[in-house]
């Protein structure tokens, strides 16, 4: 009996295992099931979002950057801002010595105060040419020898004038040589130095000396203009002498016929009164260029790359700072040719700002750039000569902030990574 139940027993355990193995089977089966299941989801999910979404992280803020550059050529006399401080529209920010340009000032103020006294006088003359015309012969004779004199003097005057201009211009030309020369080898020196080929000093250097001959040039470029400034005074010079001698000429005449000098004497007064307005003109100028000492804000932001001290010499149109206001930014975003696609103008875009890690921010997309940033870089790529290899291009898109930036301060340079909604 004990033999015959034994293998009842041995075959109920193999069953019992089969059912299990069965079961796990199954169960293996559904999981494999749910997995591909959430798996197509997934992968659905993406490409649907994907579909409707660009991005990249090639992408930074970008905002206004004013520099600021004298008008006035001088020694600075003070610096009321430094590095990093906020100013508003309107501030003063440095001061250059003004005692040369109030000379001048003072200079051109008496001068008018001349012409106008010389125009009272001239008026009054009228009236008194009406009435008494006698005049001397020889004082005229010696009136048109001296204007003739002038004359001479002034040609003279205008003869050396001319010599010097022409000095100057070619001083102008030598300087732009220099200067041309000192670019090529900056750019030069730049391409080796990336190369590591020579050292860092000597591209400084050269960056230098490329200043350096800016410096010269603006420098000669302004000795070439007083120059010629001088020889259209000499112009004016003989003008005013040949002008003299006209008057000289009508005074020998006038103790002739005295209605020919009552009309001359109508004539020296509308002279006397242009002298007058010409006086008034020199005398705004030289306001002008008083004004010209005291440097303002042309507009509120943030002081940057401040290089003047006090006592520099600074020239028209150096750099002396810059004005960036954070309150106007934008970002620029550069995505490959191949995101453009379904990119329009007006769609939204999603800017996370890596300093402000979760904490997004939301704009449109304002505009799209007219070419591939390569093409607008220095030294664009010649595919036409023969080493040609297919690079995806990147085009900058222009992004408008949206909404508030409450507590995030976006500074030009920043990298942002953006997301444009196609959909």
């Amino acid at each position: 009996m004990a033999l015959e139940s034994k293998p009842e027993n041995s075959n109920a355990a193999p069953a019992a295992g089969n059912g299990f193995n069965a079961n796990r089977r199954r169960q293996l089966r559904l999981g494999l099931i749910i997995g591909a299941i959430v798996f197509a989801i997934v992968i659905g999910g993406w490409r649907i979002y994907s579909s409707g979404h660009v991005s990249t992280d090639d992408a930074q803020v970008t905002g206004h950057v004013i520099m600021i550059s004298p008008k006035a050529t001088g020694f600075i006399k003070n610096v009321y801002v430094n590095d990093n401080q906020e100013v508003q529209a309107g501030q003063l920010l440095a001061e250059i010595d003004d005692q040369d340009y109030r000379v001048r000032l003072e200079q051109a103020q008496a001068d008018l105060a001349m012409a106008q006294a010389t125009a009272g006088a001239q008026t009054t003359q009228v009236s008194v040419t009406t009435q008494t015309t006698t005049s001397q012969w020889d004082q005229a004779k010696a009136g048109v020898r001296m204007a003739e004199a002038g004359i001479q003097t002034a040609k003279k005057d205008l003869e050396q004038n001319q010599a010097m201009a022409q000095a100057a211009t070619a001083e102008v030309s030598a300087t732009q040589a220099n200067l041309k020369k000192a670019q090529d080898d900056v750019t030069r020196y730049r391409r080796l130095a990336a190369k590591e080929e020579i050292s860092k000093q000597t591209l400084e250097a050269a960056e230098t000396a490329e200043v350096a001959a800016a410096s010269r040039l603006t420098s000669s470029q302004q000795s070439a203009d007083a120059a010629r400034a001088k020889v259209d005074w000499a112009v004016a010079k003989i003008t005013q002498a040949n002008a003299q001698w006209n008057d000289a000429q009508a005074r020998l005449l006038a103790a002739q016929t005295a209605p020919a000098q009552v009309s001359i004497s109508h004539a020296q007064a509308s002279t006397a009164q242009a002298r007058v307005k010409q006086a008034e003109a020199n005398v705004a100028a030289r306001q002008l260029e008083l004004s010209y000492t005291k440097i303002y804000a042309p507009g509120h932001g943030q002081i940057t790359k401040k290089s003047v001290e006090v006592g520099q010499n600074v020239a028209i149109g150096q750099p002396l700072m810059a004005i960036v206001p954070l309150d106007d930014v934008w970002v620029i975003a550069n995505f490959k040719e191949t995101q453009l696609k379904n990119v329009r103008v007006g769609q939204d875009a999603d800017v996370d700002v890596d300093t402000y890690s979760g904490k997004g921010l939301h704009g449109k997309v304002n505009s799209i750039a007219a070419g591939t940033g390569a093409v607008f870089s220095l030294l664009p790529p010649e595919n036409a000569t023969g080493n040609y290899v297919k690079v995806v291009q990147r085009i900058p898109i222009k992004i408008v902030l949206t909404d508030s930036q409450a507590g995030q301060v976006l500074r030009p340079g920043m990298n942002v990574v953006v997301t444009v909604h196609t959909r």
